[in-house]
């Protein structure tokens, strides 16, 4: 399999507004609408400068650390499922609603996602 880059990190973060700003202006990211839909559900609020995208988390009851997002086309997640379920590494599989993704942990316990937005096509 080969990723076509990283797709995003995830940032659990105390005070999601101090956060908005704090990225905002040390960093010049912004809110990106075509995510906003999953912050208005419940979920994280997608913000980007050019292609680099951060998925912010109000932090709950998250250790400090981070999700790596790798992106990746439909087949080479396929793929990868299976990889990762042949190797007996327990998956998740979350759909997205645009996206579908699967989550997995390294032996020490750092977090991983594998995602493709070739969505529809699936």
């Amino acid at each position: 399999m080969r990723f076509i880059a990283i797709d995003h990190v995830h940032i659990y973060v105390d005070d999601l507004d101090e956060a908005i700003q704090w990225y905002k202006n040390i960093l010049s990211f912004e809110i990106t609408p075509r995510f906003k839909f999953w912050f208005e559900q419940g979920g994280p609020l997608v913000i980007n400068n050019g292609d680099a995208y951060l998925s912010l988390f109000k932090r709950t009851t998250q250790n400090r650390g981070n999700t790596v997002a790798f992106s990746v086309d439909k087949t080479s997640l396929l793929q990868f499922k299976e990889h990762l379920t042949s190797c007996n590494v327990p998956i998740s599989v979350i759909d997205h609603e645009v996206s579908l993704s699967v989550y997995f942990t390294d032996p020490y316990d750092n977090k991983y996602e594998i995602t493709t937005y070739d969505y529809f096509e699936l």
